[in-house]
């Protein structure tokens, strides 16, 4: 779930004699010039690598605008799913706690990473000569497996108040330990990123003067590590898309199995049910005291509603349906998230096999290969979306936030969660 890049140019190592970098390519010895640390050489170089860097760019230019306006729409959609989320709604649950903390990184990809790409397509050749290329490909590989190990998280915890409703359920705090415990084990997985990602030569064929971007660093290219660190983030992602579906599938059967039952019921004369006909009826309804069937008190005011016939079925069915709209949200989320690495892990995967596949690219197909790469953006400002669609309570909010703002009237609080 890392970044990975290839430029469309032949790499080889590179060795110094007498303070200068000499690299061995196809193209017989280039002068890179003197170490880094030689100023004057330094400007001289990106002197040089101007031009190549204008005109990359300029075949970069439709993935530079794919990437500004993504970060646009995921800026404002997730400051403001962060301010709903915690300021609008009285009831916080963990479901919320969940979204809050994926609107946070989705936030710190299109503050952080999304703008980092940008420059790093706009200065291609020269970007590793001039900043630190391990802090942000180590910011965004922890973004992107933080926001994985939490959707796997609310696949557990939907799975739980819908299938398990009648036992314990995940608290607030509950939430809050799992949200660290991603956290920290994201930023596990993702260490080994920082001494992958370095500055990388660009051969220039005919130049001499040659690039250095941003990718997997010179000392490492020739070794196993990228490969080895690529397959062990395949098995993280696949692991976690394999959990992720087995629970939402049996979700959608507990879930099917709920309207059967409902449908059977509303059919049946109602009669004055045993409790455990009323235990039966409350399991079958698929939430939990967080989503709206409570236990205790509001439990057994459900259940008298149960024995008065089509009210209780009523009831029951109006707090189902808000739960089922609450895991539909979430399915989306995880699903938008899955299908935006496709695309960038089957270049991860091609050029594992093939080092040089996406060599000596030009004109459109940079524009397609840089959008592709970074595919995985997209999920940063999906989500956004997703919640104006799928929740009736987080849009009431919105639209009154903006009513609020331009009638200069009071703050309202919704009685409801954000679903």
């Amino acid at each position: 779930m890392g970044i990975n890049r290839t430029a469309p140019f032949h790499y080889a190592g590179t060795k110094e004699i007498q303070g200068f970098k000499i690299r061995e390519d196809s193209y017989g010895y280039c002068i890179l010039g003197r170490k880094r640390s030689t100023e004057d050489s330094s400007d001289i170089t990106f002197d040089h690598l101007q031009p190549y860097d204008n005109a990359y760019a300029l075949q970069a230019l439709p993935a530079m605008l794919y990437l500004a306006i993504l970060m646009l729409v995921g800026c404002v959609g997730n400051s403001v799913v962060c301010y709903v989320y915690t300021t609008k709604f009285k009831r916080t649950t963990s479901t919320t706690y969940f979204i809050v903390a994926l609107a946070v990184f989705d936030l710190l990809n299109c503050v952080t990473g999304i703008p980092y790409e940008i420059i790093d397509l706009r200065y291609n050749y020269s970007l590793g000569m001039i900043a630190d290329c391990r802090i942000m490909p180590f910011v965004i590989t922890y973004v992107s497996i933080s926001s994985a190990l939490i959707l796997v998280t609310v696949a557990v915890d939907r799975y739980r108040k819908v299938c398990r409703a009648l036992r314990k359920q995940a608290s607030k705090r509950a939430a809050r330990v799992a949200i660290l415990m991603c956290c920290l084990v994201s930023a596990i997985v993702s260490a080994p990123s920082l001494p992958l990602y370095g500055a990388r030569t660009i051969i220039i064929p005919g130049g001499y003067v040659n690039g250095s971007e941003c990718s997997n660093a010179d000392d490492v290219i020739d070794s196993l590590f990228p490969v080895f660190y690529n397959v062990f983030q395949f098995f993280v992602f696949f692991s976690g898309v394999v959990i992720i579906i087995v629970l939402y599938l049996l979700i959608w059967r507990q879930i099917g199995q709920q309207k059967d039952y409902m449908t059977q019921l509303t059919r049946t004369p109602q009669i004055h049910g045993t409790r455990e006909e009323t235990a039966q009826r409350t399991s079958f309804t698929g939430t939990s005291q967080e989503d709206g069937c409570a236990a205790g008190a509001e439990n057994r005011q459900i259940s008298r509603a149960g024995e008065c016939g089509a009210h209780g079925n009523l009831v029951m069915s109006q707090r189902g349906a808000r739960s089922q709209r609450t895991t539909k949200m979430m399915f989306l989320i995880s699903l938008v998230f899955i299908l935006s690495f496709l695309p960038h892990l089957g270049i991860m995967a091609a050029t594992d096999i093939n080092k040089n596949l996406y060599d000596n690219l030009h004109g459109a197909q940079v524009a397609a290969y840089n959008i592709c790469q970074r595919s995985f953006f997209i999920n940063s400002a999906s989500n956004p979306i997703i919640y104006s669609f799928c929740s009736v309570n987080f849009r009431r909010a919105v639209r009154d936030m903006i009513k609020r703002k331009s009638d200069k009237g009071p703050i309202v609080h919704l009685p409801e969660t954000g679903i």
